[in-house]
């Protein structure tokens, strides 16, 4: 498939589903304040409080205990990707008068390299980090029917993008359901704000549909 064909193709499946009314997500944990918080407990905070807020009540999702994207390795669709992401954030969100290009740039920095996750399983808010799953396995599972009805998927991760400035938050989630009771799945960039130890979901930019 050549460049122009991949990338008609991504531009296809892609949309931006944009929130109607914020939602509110409340962690009195996080404080962007707090000159003793590292970077790495910050953005272990905001994974932990979006996973809940996300999966918490659904059963629970299989994590795979270290970040990655889809097209992270395809330097042409990369930069493809993050012009369309910024035409996207900053058209679509215009009236937050923001700029997200910077933020966006940060995202792909900060998740160029793949990193063991630093959070903990939480079967009760939703999430279980199993360093023993890798997909195939997942997948393998499913297939012998060794996952229990109670895992409503498997999960991939990227470290959140935040601007401590405006409280402006970005991630990617890839989402593989259990087809034991759902088919499908697919990836999206998140976008949410953090601020007055609130974190606000504003919306989400559609990029794969399985």
């Amino acid at each position: 498939m050549n460049k122009l064909l991949l990338l008609t193709f991504l531009v296809a499946i892609f949309f931006v589903q944009t929130a109607c009314n914020s939602k509110i997500i409340t962690n009195t944990a996080i404080n962007s304040t707090s000159s003793q918080q590292t970077q790495t407990t910050r953005e272990s905070d905001m994974l932990e409080l979006i996973l809940a807020d996300k999966y918490k009540g659904e059963g629970y999702v299989i994590i795979q205990p270290y970040t990655e994207m889809d097209f992270m390795n395809i330097p042409e669709v990369l930069d493809n990707l993050k012009s369309f992401l910024s035409d996207s954030l900053n058209g679509n969100l215009k009236s937050l008068n923001y700029e997200f290009t910077p933020l966006i740039e940060e995202f792909f920095e900060i998740n160029r390299i793949q990193e063991n996750l630093k959070i903990e399983s939480s079967i009760k808010d939703g999430y279980y980090i199993n360093n023993e799953y890798t997909y195939a396995r997942y997948l393998q599972d499913l297939n012998n029917g060794l996952l229990p009805i109670q895992v409503v998927g498997y999960i991939k991760l990227t470290l959140p993008a935040y601007d401590p400035e405006t409280g402006y938050v970005i991630l990617h989630i890839s989402f593989t359901n259990n087809s034991t009771t759902h088919f499908g799945g697919g990836g999206a960039v998140y976008v949410y704000r953090y601020i007055n130890e609130e974190l606000i979901y504003i919306t989400k930019v559609q990029l794969s549909i399985k």
